[in-house]
């Protein structure tokens, strides 16, 4: 297909180009290296989201081509739609996302991740091939894999509790399953072993930490007081846990910034109490209510 003609159908606004789109899809694999080279041609009048609606639409036939591209191109811009495009593709079984999972490429990897982080807990079926990816040696593939069991929530619990108490599968993924349960259902999803772990730890940090100055773009409440258990008393608020103000500060920023927010409640569940803080009582309830 003549690239130039191409181009000149698919200009044009979201509306003015329907037809085309529709036309293109029709045909299928036929068409799908021209469409490819549109999107990936960064000088070319036409809106990237179109040649990239024709593709997710075309489906499972663009799958290995957009691969291909995520490997071979350079340029972030192009690599970013190239990404956005090979995860959103319309196909019957998210299957098909799975060889590239072992893909040598890390970008493919990630995309592949994203792909069945969209499917929320259907992808629960897929948890065993998911696994390995939290010890991946690439940071942004293991954490789009934390990501893909945040998605599937509290039906990727038992397997996740079956890879801590297992031999290790392999290097950082045992690791990664305790941030993934964590992600997934929260500090209470973690078995008898890992919480008293976790509290040990907390324990030891607690006893050295100096305070620091916190980045909260929040509301705050002022409470005179040292007495915590008052607080947690006037606020309704059950089931404390220690923690050190490091961690209770990043709860707050990933709670009062999480756009998926895949769990009920999961912008107003969680509340940190700080220590006192010269004579005072901080804490915070998650997102945006400060209590000092």
């Amino acid at each position: 297909m003549d690239k130039g003609l191409l181009t000149q159908a698919l200009s044009g606004s979201w509306e003015q180009t329907r037809s085309a789109r529709d036309a293109l899809v029709e045909q299928g694999t036929a068409v799908i290296g021209a469409v490819l080279d549109v999107l990936c041609d960064e000088q070319s009048p036409v809106e990237w989201t179109v040649p990239a609606d024709v593709l997710c639409r075309i489906g499972e036939p663009a799958l290995l081509p957009l691969a291909d591209a995520a490997v071979v191109e350079d340029s972030p811009e192009v690599v970013r739609r190239v990404g956005w495009a090979l995860g959103r593709l319309e196909v019957g079984d998210q299957g098909v996302y799975a060889p590239l999972l072992d893909h040598p490429h890390p970008r493919v990897r990630s995309t592949a991740l994203f792909a069945f982080q969209t499917q929320g807990e259907a992808a629960v079926r897929f948890v065993d091939r998911l696994i390995p990816l939290l010890g991946d040696p690439e940071p942004e593939v293991r954490r789009r894999a934390v990501l893909a069991f945040q998605a599937i929530g509290t039906a990727a619990v038992p397997d996740l509790r079956r890879v801590r108490r297992g031999p290790a599968p392999g290097p950082r993924v045992r690791a990664g399953a305790l941030e993934a349960l964590a992600a997934a259902a929260g500090p209470a999803a973690l078995d008898s072993r890992d919480q008293n772990a976790w509290r040990r730890l907390t324990r030891i940090k607690l006893s050295a930490e100096v305070p620091e100055g916190m980045h909260l773009c929040g509301s705050w409440y002022a409470v005179r007081t040292a007495d915590q258990a008052a607080v947690l008393d006037a606020f309704d608020l059950a089931d404390p846990e220690p923690v050190t103000l490091r961690t209770g500060a990043a709860a707050w920023n990933h709670d009062h910034h999480d756009w998926q927010r895949t769990r009920p409640h999961s912008d107003c569940s969680r509340v940190f109490v700080s220590p006192a803080l010269k004579g005072s009582t901080t804490s915070l309830a998650i997102p945006g209510v400060v209590l000092v």
